[in-house]
């Protein structure tokens, strides 16, 4: 595992802005007692959430540093079933990725950039004011970084990329993701769920979004045919999403954009249409 090192002066500085700005968030819940990470349909009045593994960022460069707080995490404005004093902690589980376009697949920076490749190997630093973490070749262990007491509270991390892999400076331009899990004394850990930081990529651009269908099919997979929104089960929850699929059968037409459209292939045979409808309302109304 690489040394966890302090970096620059100005990254520390970088690191410390925490400010109650509009932005992304990562929206934390209680499901069944266990974390659960969401995205929403309106960061800044949300009336809906769905469960979600797969969040965007794009760094933005500051003299030549690239770094963003994007998106911040907060409680799910209901409350979340979360109880007033609970400390969030948040774990690295694996080496910081890349996203290689040529073969639409990603990889660990050390395979993309490593021996025999001439370059420096970059990685990911995660941290607040003081704290810092680097991603490495295993998983490492974070800090406590958010601490619940009421409606609005929230934290963000810096996540900043350090393009010769030790120091905040330049690196190779492209879609990186690191994958991360959040924990807490009294619920269990949540699933790894992963942020994709465009470097002079914007999410915006279709490499991002090449970048992104790539991470739904191969990070977090299709999961259960018919669990719409990774939740797990099959519920009320999935209808909208299993109609949109089988109406579009185009995964741009998610509208949480957190799981594979080809969840919605009840039949698996690798289209979605009105074939699978019979099976999805069948494993919707067997649910106990």
């Amino acid at each position: 595992m690489k040394r966890t090192i302090l970096i620059t002066a100005f990254m520390i500085n970088v690191a410390s802005v925490s400010l109650a700005h509009e932005g992304p968030r990562i929206w934390i819940g209680n499901v069944d007692d266990k974390l659960t990470t969401f995205r929403s349909d309106d960061d800044l009045a949300p009336s809906d959430y769905t469960p979600c593994r797969l969040f965007r960022g794009e760094m933005e460069s500051f003299f030549n540093v690239f770094t963003t707080e994007f998106p911040g995490y907060e409680v799910l404005q209901s409350g979340g079933n979360i109880p007033s004093g609970t400390t969030f902690r948040f774990d690295i589980t694996g080496p910081a990725l890349y996203f290689d376009e040529i073969n639409g697949a990603f990889a660990s920076t050390t395979d993309i950039f490593g021996p025999p490749e001439p370059g420096p190997i970059p990685e990911l630093a995660l941290s607040l004011e003081a704290m810092l973490r680097v991603t490495g070749d295993q998983p490492v262990s974070g800090f406590d970084f958010f601490t619940f007491f009421a409606i609005g509270d929230h934290s963000h991390l810096s996540y900043t990329l350090l393009g010769d892999g030790e120091t905040a400076s330049d690196g190779p331009s492209g879609v990186y993701a690191v994958s991360m899990m959040l924990s807490c004394d009294a619920l269990e850990t949540s699933d790894t769920y992963y942020l994709l930081l465009g470097k002079d990529v914007a999410i915006s651009d279709p490499m991002f979004d090449a970048a992104f269908d790539v991470a739904k099919e191969t990070l977090i997979g299709l999961g259960k045919p018919g669990d719409m929104d990774c939740s797990g089960e099959i519920d009320g929850n999935d209808v909208s999403d299993f109609i949109t699929a089988v109406l579009t059968s185009d995964s741009s037409d998610e509208p949480a954009g957190c799981c594979n459209v080809l969840t919605a292939d009840m039949n698996q045979d690798q289209e979605v249409d009105g074939l699978d409808i019979s099976s999805f309302v069948d494993e919707l109304f067997s649910q106990p």
